[in-house]
């Protein structure tokens, strides 16, 4: 990012959040060798009404999607998908839930999937009073799926976008 312009920098990071009203309050990154292709990121944004009341309850819509999508190369017309070079994202998002109405009294359930195609984890922690702490994971390795093996890749890679994409619904203790 040192040699990219400021106009470059500002879309990326925009495009990462898909959300009406933030701030983006801290953002920094690093490359720590030269060696390998490994950026760390780290930013912490601002959401204004993320989370949606209705009586007791408290709505939070999926904040945490993991676009790893846009690294598979697939084809549904030729039944065929492909990693070319493997990745994993590694992630830890700290969601700060309102201060009143003791918010986190149960988890939302973790997930483990590992397969021949990918590893999939996503686990939750209580941090500090009302926070909520979502660890992430998502490995891949090289790989080339066939025909034979398009249904369920495509199934597999649909279970772990629904648990990208829903909801998490807290309940007030008070």
């Amino acid at each position: 990012f040192d040699n990219a312009s400021r106009e470059y920098v500002d879309e990326l990071i925009n495009s990462k959040f898909n959300f009406n009203d933030y701030v983006i309050e801290d953002f920094q990154f690093d490359t720590p060798s030269r060696d390998t292709s490994l950026l760390k990121t780290h930013y912490q944004v601002n959401v204004r009404n993320l989370a949606l009341k209705a009586a007791d309850k408290l709505v939070l819509p999926s904040i945490y999607g993991l676009y790893f999508e846009q690294y598979i190369k697939k084809s549904e017309h030729k039944i065929y998908a492909e990693v070319k070079r493997g990745f994993s994202i590694h992630d830890q998002i700290t969601i700060t839930l309102p201060e009143s109405g003791g918010w986190i009294y149960s988890l939302p359930e973790k997930m483990v999937m590992t397969n021949g195609f990918f590893d999939y984890r996503i686990d939750f922690d209580i941090g500090e009073e009302n926070e909520l702490i979502v660890f992430r994971k998502f490995s891949v390795q090289p790989f080339q799926v066939n025909n034979e093996e398009y249904l369920e890749f495509k199934n597999l890679l649909r279970e772990v976008t629904k648990v990208e994409k829903r909801k998490l619904v807290f309940k007030s203790k008070t």
